[in-house]
């Protein structure tokens, strides 16, 4: 985050004295604390969080500038399936082993994939990156489309 107007210029520290008495050592740094305490209003601001509410202003701070509070995308290529895709293709591959109970997985994704609705999604693919796919494909994903299939068969047409 880039800080502007006052957050953006550091408190300029006045050389101190060896002779100073102790009052005078206590009155800079008190000096120092009241212009930090200044800029505490400033930096709620900048950060959006109501004045005083330091748990908000300690989270902010820390998804700002440290590093373990930031979010980032998992390693590696992003994967061009949703999980609904990958429901979809289980869903496929399941119903086409059930027709033919001999049939390999495998076997079931080459059928399956030449079918018009896969072919773009597959192009180029190996059956071994394809039938990951088939095999992360999250059960309650597999369920929920496996329902809408059949709500889209008895619902009437308009």
């Amino acid at each position: 985050m880039k800080y502007t107007g006052p957050l953006s210029k550091p408190i300029s520290r006045k050389p101190i004295g060896l002779l100073l008495t102790d009052e005078q050592l206590s009155a800079v740094a008190e000096s120092l604390v009241k212009e930090r305490m200044a800029k505490l209003p400033l930096l709620a601001e900048a950060h959006g969080v109501t004045e005083g509410d330091w748990f908000a202003l300690a989270f902010k701070l820390a998804c700002t500038h440290v590093p373990g509070f930031k979010l980032a995308n998992p390693p590696g290529r992003p994967t061009e399936w949703s999980d609904v895709d990958k429901a979809e293709l289980r869903i496929d591959v399941d119903d086409y082993i059930s027709g033919k109970p001999a049939t390999s997985v495998a076997a079931a994704i080459r059928s399956v994939i030449r079918q018009k609705r896969w072919v773009e999604l597959t192009k180029n693919k190996k059956i071994d990156a394809i039938s990951k796919h088939y095999y992360g494909a999250d059960e309650r994903w597999v369920e929920v489309v496996r329902n809408a299939r059949a709500f889209d068969l008895i619902k009437p047409s308009d």
